[in-house]
């Protein structure tokens, strides 16, 4: 038998660095550790200041301005494992408000750096400075602890404007792992940590250092979640404590009370949401469709018990009986209201109450969701779909959907924040893991999480299902109109085309006229063409005339879908790509409602795809399916020149927007609108503003006056065309007089060649 009859452990540096590594999965959790000590500390203001400018040795600074540490509180804090809540308890302390309970937090320091300086003060004990540094070298035996040290330079003098508190200096932290998005990310993270209401006892602000930032004037900010509440399309909650509700969801309840009932599914019922204010409604990308984005009104409701024949929910708020511990029976006096102890049958009492809210979002396309709410952020290293679990003000499970076993549509949809104080009583055991971000799923406490929270997320995804029903009848209803808004235009498109042409006697046009709408109206399963697009065909050195076209459309609202150039800013790859550039040029001529504008030059003739494309619309398109723009009508080729009508750019000597061409330019533009606004009708769509005509004076008022004719115009097609074709560029980029001069010596230099052009394309009088 030994001599001693204890044996007592040994706490090695070895074993402090691995417990300070194993508690933690990435350094944001670590830091937000070490804030949460500073808000049990009772401080107003914890700071945390990141200087990455060496990433391979970083510093962090963290400080708060709470109670600080004396001797005792510091010999306290070296002891690994101490309760404070259960220290509490027993010397009749209150706990509330306490987030620690295992004593290892601090070691969140170790997670982050080898070596680290630790300064304190109160209000009654001068600044006291302590360092912990790792020792690989330590001899057996030897157990770490902190050593008394010189006060180092700190990044800031926030430190010594603070009478009382806590520093944490950690240096030499390895941040290469993190990238700039993470950095971006790091107040978003960091604020999540806290449950909002924790975060009004205590203000977080991060300032982050890198590459030229100022370190001597740190910018400060309050960390800020960024939960997107106005993406959310349906919301339950449950207050006690209305003041702890969040703002956004106030707006949101408070909105849907004073609008009243309003359907919004149907057709009918989407028009009726048009005049609805857009703050109050969230908008639903349709998959596949080119479609407005349904309209829908987010709901918020209270959180309620959903017992059904399939689910035996706990209620929300209620009570749990648990066995009693001798512990607790030794401090009744400092039991909680409502917890009731049960001495003859060993058990106590406990009331727990679910709070927070649940919410549904209406897409999680991102591009869409920011459309809905500017809040909504998503990277690699920050997720909205999460379902946040907070266990007193902390966080305690970053994702609680992953543990419902739920495998539904519309899961990852999801997003929360809920509390549940019961899985950390100070009178029952502590369940929580390790590192404190997650629990013992085995315990009864957290199969009643599971079963009051599994419902609710299944009732929000049963909403959003129904949601997703109404938008595919919406769009089926929808879908059906333009079909037949389609056919009825195609028809009236034929009917033209019929009585117009001469050679087609009156009556059988007429018949034809008759069995292609039976065939297109009836069950034939043919389609019409819905889409109505402006095909620009041009050269690409005559890129300014071309854009002047397509910037002005855009400016009145017209989209990149309704037009195909092959010089426009998104089709430079199909220039490289003689097939893939005839291969779209062919679907777009054949496939869509396409109105050719042709751009005729001498650059034009001279162009082997420009003259391809002359040929694929002379060969696929009807006379009222073109249009001309040109330099001068010599430049026309044969094929299109029809001797119909052609807006003329060319006064003779340069291209002019004068009073003889501004009209022509105007009726040109309005033919264009026409056009697309008849794709536009089909699909319901807002139309396009034609340009209206003013009368202009006579040339003794307009002096009178002291005004010209260009007053009297329309000023945005002026402002395109000085922008575009005065100031524009062509393929050389150069100005518009050299532009013109290279255009007249192409003329008289490639006189032959445009004859030869005009005499393959125009008709001999033999013919």
């Amino acid at each position: 038998m030994p001599d001693n009859e204890q044996i007592e452990f040994n706490f090695t540096w070895d074993a402090l660095k691995l417990l300070g590594k194993s508690l933690y999965s990435n350094a944001w959790s670590a830091i937000s550790e070490l804030v949460a000590n500073g808000i049990d500390a009772g401080a107003s203001e914890v700071t945390v200041l990141v200087d990455a400018r060496n990433k391979r040795s970083a510093t962090i600074e963290i400080m708060d301005d709470g109670s600080g540490m004396d001797a005792e509180a510091l010999n306290i804090y070296a002891h690994i494992g101490f309760d404070r809540r259960q220290f509490a308890l027993e010397h009749g302390e209150t706990t509330n408000g306490v987030m620690g309970r295992k004593g290892i937090g601090k070691l969140a320091a170790l997670y982050l750096s080898d070596d680290y300086d630790l300064l304190t003060k109160t209000n009654t004990q001068d600044e006291t400075c302590w360092n912990l540094k790792y020792r690989n070298d330590a001899v057996g035996g030897e157990t770490p602890s902190l050593e008394s040290t010189e006060k180092p330079a700190l990044l800031t003098r926030r430190w010594e404007q603070t009478n009382a508190g806590t520093l944490l200096q950690l240096r030499n932290v390895d941040l290469r792992n993190i990238g700039e998005a993470a950095y971006n990310q790091l107040s978003i993270r960091l604020a999540n940590q806290f449950l909002t209401t924790s975060m009004h006892k205590a203000t977080v602000k991060l300032a982050v250092i890198n590459r030229d930032g100022d370190l001597q004037n740190p910018d400060f900010r309050p960390v800020k979640k960024a939960v997107a509440f106005h993406n959310l399309a349906y919301i339950a909650m449950n207050f006690p404590n209305r003041e702890d509700i969040p703002i956004e969801i106030s707006d949101i309840a408070e909105a849907e009370r004073h609008r009243g009932s309003l359907v919004e599914s149907g057709e009918a019922g989407q028009n009726a949401m048009r005049d609805v204010s857009r703050n109050e409604k969230v908008l639903i990308p349709y998959r596949g469709h080119d479609l407005n984005p349904y309209e829908h009104f987010p709901r918020v409701r209270l959180m309620r018990d959903l017992r059904t024949s399939q689910t035996n929910q706990p209620p929300i708020a209620g009570t749990k009986d648990f066995p009693l511990s001798e512990q607790i029976k030794d401090i009744p006096s400092q039991l909680e209201p409502g917890i009731r102890i049960d001495i003859d049958h060993n058990l106590i009492t406990i009331p727990y109450q679910l709070t927070g809210w649940i919410g549904i979002h209406s897409t999680i396309n991102t591009e869409a969701a920011k459309e809905n709410d500017e809040e909504y952020t998503k990277g690699n290293w920050y997720n909205p779909n999460s379902l946040r679990l907070y266990v007193r003000d902390k966080l305690a499970d970053e994702n609680l959907l992953d543990k419902l076993g739920i495998t539904q549509a519309f899961l990852n949809y999801v997003e929360g924040e809920i509390s549940f104080d019961i899985l950390d009583n100070d009178f029952l055991p502590d369940i929580a893991t390790s590192s404190r971000q997650g629990f013992d799923e085995l315990d009864t406490r957290w199969e009643l999480l599971k079963g009051i929270i599994k419902p609710q997320v299944q009732a929000l995804i049963r909403d959003r299902q129904l949601l997703a029903t109404q938008q595919r009848d919406t769009a089926k209803e929808y879908r059906t109109e333009v079909e037949t808004n389609a056919k009825t235009e195609a028809i009236k498109s034929i009917r033209t085309n019929i009585r117009n042409n001469k050679d087609i006697p009156p009556d059988a046009g007429n018949a034809v006229l008759s069995d292609v709408a039976q065939r297109i109206q009836g069950d034939t399963g043919l389609s019409a063409k819905e889409d109505y697009i402006i095909f620009i065909s041009h050269a690409s050195r005559d890129k300014r005339l071309s854009d002047f076209i397509h910037d002005y459309m855009i400016s009145i609202g017209a989209t990149e879908n309704e037009f195909f150039y092959t010089s426009a800013r998104d089709k430079t790859k199909l220039s490289v790509n003689n097939k893939a550039l005839k291969d779209q040029i062919r679907l777009n001529l054949t496939q869509h409602n396409a109105l050719v504008l042709y751009v005729t030059s001498t650059n034009f003739l001279d162009s082997d795809f420009a003259m391809f494309e002359a040929g694929a619309g002379w060969a696929t398109k009807t006379e009222d399916e073109y249009q001309i723009m040109t330099v001068t009508h010599s430049e026309i080729p044969g094929c299109i020149d029809d001797d119909r009508y052609a807006v003329s750019l060319n006064d003779g000597t340069t291209i002019t927007l004068a009073k003889d061409h501004y009209p022509s330019i105007v009726q040109l533009l309005n033919k264009l609108i026409k056009h697309l606004n008849r794709g536009r009708s089909i699909k319901k769509k807002d139309t396009l503003p034609e340009i209206q005509i003013k009368q202009i004076p006579t040339e003794l008022a307009l002096r009178q006056s002291n005004k010209t004719e260009e007053d009297y115009w329309d000023q945005s097609v002026l402002q395109y065309w000085q922008a575009n074709v005065e100031n524009g560029i062509t393929a050389d980029n150069e100005p518009l007089n050299q532009y013109e001069e290279k255009l007249s010596h192409a003329r008289t230099f490639h006189s032959d060649h445009i004859q030869q052009l005009k005499d393959l394309y125009e008709p001999s009088d033999n013919e």
